[in-house]
């Protein structure tokens, strides 16, 4: 991989912390998790013209972007976020779900719940 020519760029300023940057197939656009402490969204933002797009987004903690190898669809897991109420003794392991998400629409859906 050769180094590039240019110096870094910061591509877009967000409320709390991002993470988890994942190329899309295409190379145009990178999903990656928005970090806001007590929920989590992920996003994919469109480099060319720096728009951003929310996948299903909720108050729960969403993470792991993965691309479908098409560059249409961004999977996920999906926790409950805050509005889950954690029990004095808590049963493990977390309830979770495996979601997709439209890349360009951000309609996602669930496909798989563990609880």
């Amino acid at each position: 991989m050769a180094p590039l020519q240019k110096k870094a760029e910061q591509l877009e300023e967000l409320l709390g912390e991002s993470d988890t940057p994942r190329w899309s197939p295409d190379g145009k656009r990178i999903a990656f998790r928005s970090n806001r402490k007590d929920h989590s969204f992920i996003a994919v933002l469109e480099l060319a013209t720096k728009k951003i797009t929310y996948l299903a987004p909720t108050t729960n903690r969403d993470a792991s972007p993965v691309w479908s190898p098409d560059g249409k669809q961004v999977a996920f897991i999906r926790q409950p976020g805050v509005e889950f109420k954690r029990p004095l003794i808590p049963e493990f392991p977390r309830p979770w779900g495996l979601w997709i998400a439209d890349a360009r629409s951000g309609e996602g859906h669930e496909l798989f719940h563990s609880g």
